[in-house]
């Protein structure tokens, strides 16, 4: 599974990667050139999960940069990647997480003793602690609609049509036509896990 970015002012181009992929291998685009900020789907995540305004497992994030001699804000909506290796499966001592052949990686809320540690080995923050559950919450591309053919609720709430989710095969002729309009193309995934597997020696 991956987390895919496209925009003009995205400097690498990841698309080599991306061939390299098995063609219904899941992603989520974020075409960061349509995005407003709105932050619609990150109301819908609140709604769709019962969150608190405080637990953003899907935020609208801002990043400042320079294009040409112009100081300019570049819209990410971020959530989850779902690695292929997953940090957070690697390192919870009470096995809380587990993956399913689609590639999803799912946080059993049942499981989690509030540790913190997968929140903390993430190289992309996706796990959020929420005080009130005293657990770990996470996105899990609202898998039970996914399932039933239906798009995550952040997708279907996006008002700009900026956030697309399906089969890669099934997103790769937009990617394109993307790439030879000059955006460029970041995947965030991670194919290869940076911790230790003997950190997760000792859980059950």
């Amino acid at each position: 599974m991956s987390l895919i970015f496209v925009g003009k002012q995205i400097e690498r181009n990841d698309l080599p990667d991306i061939d390299g992929l098995p063609r219904d291998h899941v992603s989520m685009v974020v075409d960061i050139d349509r995005c407003i900020a709105c932050h619609g789907c990150e109301v819908a995540c609140f709604i769709e999960n019962d969150l608190p305004l405080s637990v953003r497992v899907n935020p609208q994030i801002q990043l400042g940069t320079e294009v040409g001699k112009k100081f300019t804000f570049l819209n990410f909506s971020m959530r989850c990647a779902h690695c292929d290796n997953p940090q957070c499966r690697l390192i919870c001592p009470v096995n809380a997480y587990k993956q399913d052949p689609d590639g999803f990686v799912i946080h059993n809320e049942e499981r989690c003793i509030g540790c913190q540690l997968c929140r903390i080995s993430c190289p992309y923050g996706a796990p959020k602690y929420d005080p009130e559950r005293g657990r770990v919450v996470k996105c899990d591309f609202c898998i039970e609609r996914v399932k039933k053919g239906q798009n995550p609720q952040c997708v279907s709430k996006c008002i700009m049509k900026a956030l697309r989710f399906g089969r890669l095969g099934d997103q790769l002729e937009m990617l394109a036509k993307r790439a030879s309009e000059g955006a460029g193309v970041l995947v965030m995934e991670n194919k290869e896990p940076v911790i230790d597997p003997a950190l997760s020696a000792t859980c059950p």
